[in-house]
């Protein structure tokens, strides 16, 4: 099921101290649950990001929450639903990959994009 893939994926991403997830203000209220039953360590936060801001909102949600993190010793989850559950909008996944790249860099922290596409396929999305 798509909730077990959800919560493998934060078993993964995890670091001994935990792992901050950064959600879309859209994001599926199946996923916030699971967020909200994670593992100790996890710890979230909604961001004011969809996929209709693009690349630099995304850029300056995740700079500061990858530094925090970085500090506590976390990695970072950049969650991405495209197109998103229910307001459908779609991100930038490039885009997406890149801010958590520079963040990463900036940061010195580890920054992981995990993609929920479930309502469009990947022949249809062009990951």
């Amino acid at each position: 099921s798509g909730m077990a893939a959800v919560t493998s994926l934060l078993h993964a991403a995890s670091s001994a101290a935990g792992v901050h997830v950064l959600i879309p203000g859209d994001c599926y209220h199946g996923t916030s649950a699971a967020l909200r039953l994670a593992p100790p360590g996890t710890t979230h936060e909604a961001v004011a990001m969809s996929g209709r801001d693009g690349p630099e909102a995304l850029r300056e949600a995740l700079g500061p929450a990858a530094v925090r993190a970085a500090e506590e010793g976390r990695n970072v989850v950049l969650w991405v639903e495209t197109p998103s559950n229910p307001m459908c909008a779609v991100t930038d996944i490039s885009g997406a990959c890149a801010a958590a790249a520079a963040a990463e860099d900036a940061a010195g922290g580890r920054v992981v994009v995990a993609v929920d596409s479930t309502w469009s396929p990947p022949v249809i999305t062009q990951p």
